[in-house]
């Protein structure tokens, strides 16, 4: 049941993009801003928003 709605999901453009990641290639993924508890993860360093978050 869960591997029928998460097909269904990924299906959906409205949901779902297909991104060229360095390395992966082409992926179907939901696409979301982070948040800034979302950027408190990364280092200083690391942190640039706007920032998306990606889901496979």
């Amino acid at each position: 049941m869960k591997r029928e709605f998460i097909s269904q999901v990924l299906s959906d453009a409205f949901f779902a993009n297909k991104v060229n990641v360095d390395g992966l290639g082409d992926i179907t993924c939901i696409i979301r801003p982070t948040c800034n508890d979302d950027l408190q993860i990364l280092s200083e360093s690391e942190r640039f928003n706007p920032t998306v978050r990606l889901f496979s």
